[in-house]
């Protein structure tokens, strides 16, 4: 399974909060996510209630809901605290990039600080969704590949409808006539 894959499906287990008793998706709606807009917050929020419909899908018995529960619960601090660091590190790069005096060397530091802090998620998350893949039978594990397999193609698709499959493409059909100084 691709790095990818896995981050989608740390998602998935992320979102499996309200699944298992965590918080529902309209009141994490309600108090926003970081400084994010209503649309973003709605997005999430639209995720989350498909990705617990998989896991409702998935039809865990209730040992199994307890165990993944009880694995969400453990690894819930320690995945917060990853993604708050992503989100700072990722608006200091921001930050960094926009300031009227370029500096190469705090760019790069700044993009390094925050490719850590993704990665450092981006692993805590794929353990979690190790650990969670462990309670499953085999059908159920076949059925969430599925399911992830089908989500991935659905946001590929969402994506280049809304034409974000070409970052850095749009750069080269820009017309920078009579911009040259």
């Amino acid at each position: 399974m691709s790095i990818k894959s896995f981050c989608r499906l740390s998602l998935i287990a992320l979102s499996v909060f309200s699944f298992t008793g965590g918080f529902s998706p309209s009141a994490k709606a309600q108090e926003g996510w970081q400084g994010q807009n209503s649309s973003q917050v709605q997005g999430r929020a639209a995720q989350r209630e498909k990705i617990q419909q998989i896991f409702k899908d998935l039809n865990l018995n209730e040992e199994q809901k307890k165990e993944v529960g009880q694995i969400i619960q453990k690894n819930r601090p320690k995945i917060k605290e990853l993604r708050l660091k992503t989100f700072e590190s990722m608006k200091q790069l921001r930050r960094v990039s926009a300031e009227d005096s370029f500096s190469e060397q705090k760019v790069r530091s700044a993009h390094k600080d925050f490719a850590g802090a993704s990665e450092d998620l981006a692993v805590e998350r794929a353990r979690m969704m190790s650990q969670i893949r462990e309670v499953l039978n085999p059908q159920q594990k076949e059925k969430l590949s599925q399911s992830v397999r089908q989500m991935e193609e659905r946001f590929k698709q969402e994506q280049s409808k809304f034409g974000r499959g070409n970052r850095g493409r749009d750069l080269e059909e820009l017309d920078l006539t009579g911009l040259e100084a």
